[in-house]
């Protein structure tokens, strides 16, 4: 890897496609990296690639290692003649009953960073829009295409009941022409979304796009009683919708919401502050009680600690699964364990190893006290003045790629990223110990503490 980047880097660069070809499906993870990263940054090589891609298709020999150079590589073409035709080929490819490959096209083309619509695309989308197996690959790509001419058949879907209800949710944030304004019929999908009868993806994607909407004051009198039930994870991108809005209303009713919420944990205390402030000084002082509290519980971390260890009971290793697993604790949303749940945290299949009873109480009550490495979390903002948090799980001169709290990873172009910028919270939600019983913080920490 180390003399293919030397070699790139240096004058009259002596390094030819095959020299990249060779290495594609390695096996070799750091040689994968390293080449993708080469290869991404030579669009005079499109040719050669995308006929190797081609081939591998056409033979059916697409193993995991060629599959993740494809995934890598190829989004980074599209703005190629050769990459295009190949794009085309995979939405018209014929007897292709399962849609798999179909679905795969699609799902290059959302990860190509701002394509433009190919005319010879139009046909195939628009067919597949409201196929069941193939409609969210196909929604995915709309949504980076932005092109108006879809901007009706996606309405449609989303104002359509027969379809899911994060379908719906995705074809309205694809819109075109939305510019950031959401309909009341919208507005009550998504606020539907935000109950905990919902999955935990559903109600993220429901927070994430409600944050980047531009929502009148009405819309925000309806949100506000909502926030009372929301949890950690929803919580703070929630916040993002309230924070261009000025009238006292809105802000009393997001207070007194706020005052009961049992996600406040997860929250940025200065940041908090800082929001609220925004509202008229009368509105602010309404918080001063709740606030007060936040910084009691923050100042008496340590002790609180010590106390929940030594009088935390022992749990059931059983019961501890299921907590770990629940839609309550999120916990397998982003963690891995035996190669079963997220990639955005660490694998903790062995976690019980190298964390002591107390170790694992702090990181989950006080997650920001003990980030781990390799997964801190960043804040990109965008020129369209939104801002996301997340782990970055891989960049490239083009996109930035965000693991984010909900699990789903987001592909970011480059062209739209203002700045990038450490967070010093952990993207796991602090407050976590406050959506489940004493019994199931026991069980859970059982069952971690014997993951060895």
């Amino acid at each position: 890897a180390g003399l293919l980047v030397a070699a790139d880097q240096a004058d009259a660069s002596p390094l030819q496609v095959s020299d990249i070809l060779r290495h594609l499906d390695s096996g070799d993870e750091k040689l994968a990296t390293t080449v993708a990263r080469i290869a991404r940054r030579h669009t005079e090589w499109a040719p050669q690639l995308t006929k190797t891609f081609a081939h591998w298709i056409d033979q059916r020999e697409v193993s995991t290692d060629r599959l993740t150079a494809l995934k890598a590589i190829f989004p980074s073409l599209l703005q190629t003649e050769s990459a295009l035709d190949l794009a085309t080929r995979l939405l018209h490819w014929p007897h292709d009953e399962s849609g798999r490959i179909y679905r795969f096209g699609a799902e290059l083309i959302a990860a190509a960073p701002a394509p433009k619509l190919d005319p010879r695309w139009v046909e195939p989308l628009r067919k597949n829009i409201t196929v069941n197996d193939r409609a969210e690959a196909t929604v995915a790509a709309l949504a980076t295409l932005r092109h108006k001419s879809f901007d009706a058949a996606l309405q449609a879907i989303g104002r359509d009941q027969s379809h899911s209800k994060l379908l719906r949710v995705k074809a309205l944030a694809a819109v075109s022409t939305r510019g950031g304004r959401l309909d009341n019929d919208s507005l009550q999908l998504l606020a539907g979304l935000l109950s905990h009868e919902a999955s935990v993806r559903d109600r993220g994607e429901a927070a994430n796009l409600l944050s980047r909407s531009r929502l009148t004051t009405p819309q925000l009198l309806t949100l506000a009683p909502l926030v009372a039930g929301l949890g950690p994870i929803e919580l703070p991108t929630m916040l993002q919708a309230f924070s261009r809005n000025r009238d006292p209303a809105v802000g009393k009713l997001l207070i007194a919401s706020l005052a009961n919420s049992p996600g406040t944990g997860s929250l940025n205390l200065a940041e908090l502050k800082r929001s609220l402030t925004r509202y008229p000084p009368e509105v602010y002082q309404g918080a001063a009680g709740f606030l007060g509290e936040m910084e009691a519980r923050q100042a008496d971390q340590a002790a609180r600690l010590d106390r929940l260890t030594s009088e935390l009971p022992d749990g059931d290793f059983l019961a501890g699964k299921k907590v770990f697993e629940s839609p309550q604790a999120l916990c397998s949303v982003c963690h891995r364990i035996d190669n079963v749940g997220g990639l955005v945290g660490p694998d903790l299949s062995t976690v019980g190893r190298i964390r002591t009873k107390r170790d694992l109480l702090e990181s989950i009550l006080f997650p920001s006290a003990s980030l781990g490495r390799d997964f801190e979390a960043w804040s990109i903002d965008t020129t369209d003045g939104e801002s996301q948090t997340g782990v970055i799980s891989s960049d490239s001169a083009e996109t930035v790629k965000l693991a984010v709290a909900n699990g789903q990873v987001i592909t970011i172009p480059r062209s739209r990223i203002q700045a990038i910028r450490p967070s010093s919270l952990s993207l796991m939600p602090q407050g976590l110990d406050q959506v489940m019983t004493r019994k199931q913080l026991a069980d859970l920490i059982s069952y971690l503490r014997n993951l060895k």
